[in-house]
């Protein structure tokens, strides 16, 4: 008789910022002999306009397929219409695949169109980072994957409670931590490396802004990464920019973080590759924006953060993040605090970060493996 059946995973991802977080749990599945990594790519990883992104996933040795979808224009309806043309797609590229498990992240639309077709498809749908609060869109979409899915990983016992609360059966439900913090550390480069790589000036602190649009805002996106410049200019603080993600109101904000190419003190960067993303939170002064890495792996390099806005707000976040609104003089304020406030800076050594201890991968890829996929698991009820 034969060994276990090997399990086909597939994974998709539509953005640096997911694949970044997954890559070393993906690099972990690839190499377990019990199941077989495909991976879908799509959206954001096909715009050369956003730093060729899919460039890298197809150098890290997986079973690439490409759902040649991305966004046509940069609006709300274009991001609904992205994603209904973005299921017709996964349709094909899933039936053709035939994956035992749909491997999905976060709350981004792509997951959202994937947890669509898997639950139609009848392939049960693994969700990662479900039960979390935000706000904005990103929630609803969240809690909509949520109840497409059936197997729940997630990275703190108040998101196990939440998923509880949504009527998700306890069995079911897994915290495993965050994967983004597996290996975290692994590839950090030295200090002198950031400084001479992103041409800084040494022995001068960085801020590094990273800072998406809302899709609730779209009409103010262009003044709110212009306050958030004009704070940093202000400040005389060199500062690495990379840009937004391929949002909706995103070119706008591409357009005002242009107009500081010319600034010596800005270095702007259509995509930084994760290594290099990570390195630069454990060298730079502080992290700027309403990027989830904020409340997820920021605490990790004990970095502070000036959380701008709504995006992030309500997240589960350790005290090394600090909120305020778009507004300059606020952002002025809250970066003399947290360079000025010697408690803060105490609180800083004492951080713990909430969404885990690095194991996350381990803890996902047993449950891929062991995991009976039945009727039972498919045919899906609320709790009560």
């Amino acid at each position: 008789m034969g060994g276990p059946a090997i399990r086909k995973v597939l994974y998709i991802t539509g953005s640096r910022a997911d694949f970044g977080l997954m890559k070393n749990t993906l690099i972990k599945i690839h190499s377990n002999t019990s199941l077989d990594l495909s991976i879908i790519a799509c959206g954001m990883h096909l715009m050369k306009e956003y730093g060729n992104t899919l460039d890298e996933i197809t150098q890290s040795d997986f079973n690439v397929d490409i759902a040649n979808v991305t966004f046509k224009k940069n609006d709300r309806s274009s991001m609904a219409s992205y994603i209904g043309e973005l299921i017709c797609s996964l349709v094909k590229k899933i039936e053709l695949i035939k994956p035992d498990i749909l491997l999905l992240l976060g709350d981004r639309g792509e997951m959202l169109a994937g947890a669509t077709v898997g639950a139609y498809l009848g392939i049960p749908v693994a969700h990662i980072h479900g039960g979390e609060k935000s706000s904005t869109i990103d929630e609803a979409v969240r809690h909509a994957i949520t109840k497409l899915s059936h197997l729940h990983f997630c990275s703190t016992e108040e998101s196990y409670n939440r998923l509880k609360k949504l009527g998700e059966k306890t069995e079911n439900i897994f915290i495993t931590g965050a994967p983004g913090l597996d290996g975290i550390k692994q590839n950090i480069l030295k200090s002198d490396e950031i400084y001479e790589i992103y041409a800084l000036k040494k022995n001068e602190p960085f801020v590094i802004l990273l800072q998406h649009p809302v899709s609730e805002e779209l009409g103010n996106a262009s003044n709110q990464i212009k306050e958030s410049l004009e704070a940093i200019k202000s400040m005389k603080i060199q500062c690495i920019v990379i840009y937004p993600n391929a949002d909706a109101g995103s070119k706008e904000m591409i357009d005002e973080i242009n107009k500081y190419s010319d600034d010596e003190n800005f270095k702007i960067h259509k995509n930084v590759e994760r290594a290099h993303f990570l390195s630069l939170l454990n060298t730079g002064k502080a992290l700027i924006g309403n990027s989830s890495a904020g409340v997820s792996e920021s605490s990790s390099f004990k970095i502070p953060v000036i959380n701008i806005g709504n995006r992030q707000k309500n997240r589960q976040s350790a005290k090394n993040v600090i909120h305020c609104d778009y507004n300059k003089n606020d952002i002025i304020k809250t970066m003399d605090f947290i360079s000025t406030n010697e408690q803060f800076k105490k609180t800083l050594k004492q951080l713990v970060n909430p969404h885990g201890d690095g194991s996350a991968s381990q803890k996902i890829i047993e449950v891929l493996i062991k995991k009976e996929i039945n009727e039972s698991l498919l045919q899906k009820q609320i709790t009560y």
